[in-house]
């Protein structure tokens, strides 16, 4: 099994990210995060043994990020219940989490256990990616507003 995937299943729920406090500190002009591995985008996915859905949240001021990992990580197969696994705990865990969680990519997310739905796991990075953009975007908004 890759390490990634051990120590996701390991790891539900962490400390994410501060780098734009870092970068405030510094003077920088930006930052950079990255919620998902890779630079290259692809809409098809790759084979994994397990399925992991990643939610950046804030807890006060604090990033963090949850993941909502397939139980079955024995093989490379069976991509598409690995993802109904997964997204049944996102499904479950998303309504109970304050509004600024609940992002309409995340929400999308959610839905796709509802309609029982997997739209490949290329879709699912998009998602989580958009969900993260959302996220981030209205922390900005709340923090940093235009004068």
């Amino acid at each position: 099994m890759p390490e990634h995937d051990r120590s996701y299943a390991d790891i539900e729920d962490g400390f994410f990210s501060n780098d734009w406090e870092l970068a405030t500190l510094n003077h920088y002009q930006g930052f950079s995060d990255y919620t998902i591995g890779g630079s290259h985008y692809s809409e098809h996915g790759y084979p994994a043994r397990a399925v992991t859905l990643h939610l950046t949240y804030f807890a006060g001021e604090q990033l963090r990020i949850h993941r909502f990992v397939s139980d079955d990580r024995s093989d490379f197969k069976h991509p598409k219940e690995k993802f109904f696994q997964a997204v049944k705990k996102l499904a479950e865990w998303l309504p109970q989490q304050p509004a600024n969680v609940q992002t309409p990519a995340a929400q999308e997310l959610a839905a796709y256990h509802t309609q029982h739905h997997f739209p490949g796991l290329g879709v699912v990075k998009r998602l989580s990616l958009e969900h993260h953009l959302q996220t981030m975007a209205a922390y900005f908004k709340a923090h940093y507003p235009l004068n």
